[in-house]
């Protein structure tokens, strides 16, 4: 029954289309049904695109959401530089869907030095372990000390 009521759409549409003799009520009606069907099967299709898009990654080491995200960067942080790190800029969380997983980015700083602001990324597949620029500061003095 559905192929039937789209096979009859694509016939009044083609109708439509070639200038066939019909009334201005009935390309109205049939414009109308068209638009109707079309919306149905586009917002179908962008539900499903939408469903894959917000799925969660399964077995990652933080959830697709920002404080989950936040919390699994400062910890990595502070296990990699053995101090205390806190958020003190931009921040954001982009779920690439179902398989990518979501990635995080955001400006951190140690709570001792909050203007030694560096950029850390995470993400739930490929950058489990924190990339950051954080290694200027930290190694500043061991590289200045030969010059």
């Amino acid at each position: 029954m559905v192929k039937l009521k789209r096979l009859f759409m694509i016939s009044l549409l083609l109708l439509m289309l070639t200038g066939c003799g019909m009334s201005e009520e009935l390309t109205d009606w049939a414009a109308e049904k068209a638009n109707d069907a079309l919306e149905a099967v586009g917002g179908g299709i962008q539900e499903a695109l939408d469903n894959i898009h917000n799925a969660e990654h399964k077995g990652c080491p933080f959830e697709n959401n920002l404080e989950s995200a936040r919390a699994y960067v400062l910890t990595q942080l502070q296990e990699k530089y053995g101090i205390e790190f806190t958020i003190v800029g931009d921040e954001h969380l982009e779920n690439y869907g179902l398989f990518a997983g979501a990635t995080y980015t955001c400006d951190a700083a140690p709570i001792d030095a909050p203007e030694q602001v560096t950029t850390a990324l995470v993400s739930q597949t490929m950058y489990q372990d924190v990339r950051d620029g954080y290694a200027v500061y930290f190694f500043k003095e061991d590289a200045e000390a030969p010059v």
